[in-house]
């Protein structure tokens, strides 16, 4: 899967035409309502994803080789992933400590959450072994995100 992906979140799309099309499966219009105005995404995947790439060389190459930090939807998992990717560009090891000290270098340490969410991060997620898992989930959500788009800038 050597494909990049482009993060439709960085564009103005209409998510909640897009939703309309995509999910039925809601009982209420209240929560539908709710679920129009979020895109797809999988917030577990996404920490599992950034989990892996901490403790994990290969699972390292193998989300840097797959994803793009627009790629996550939330900002902080955005920043993460762009601090790891400039500790790879400085050929310095990816660790709690070297990442923590990034990610205030990139002076986004609020926005992350900082140690304790990194800390949070890698006590909570499964195992490292999975992250092609963890990395398809992702970016089929971004694909979905992309296709439905297209359908509703189509109409």
């Amino acid at each position: 899967m050597g494909n990049r992906y482009i993060s439709a979140r960085t564009g103005a799309i209409p998510f909640a035409s897009i939703d309309k099309i995509r999910d039925r499966r809601c009982c209420t219009k209240e929560s539908r309502s709710m679920k129009e105005q979020l895109p797809p995404h999988n917030i577990e995947a996404e920490q599992s994803v950034l989990c892996s790439m901490i403790l994990d060389p290969d699972a390292l190459k193998e989300a840097v080789s797959q994803l793009l930090p627009g790629d996550f939807y939330t900002t902080a998992h955005q920043k993460i992933f762009g601090s790891i990717l400039s500790l790879l560009k400085k050929k310095e090891p990816v660790d709690l400590i070297t990442l923590n000290a990034q990610i205030k270098r990139d002076g986004c340490l609020e926005e992350t959450g900082g140690a304790a969410y990194l800390s949070k991060l890698t006590e909570e997620t499964p195992i490292a072994v999975n992250i092609r898992s963890y990395c398809k989930i992702v970016a089929i959500l971004v694909n979905k995100i992309i296709f439905y788009s297209n359908i509703a800038i189509r109409k």
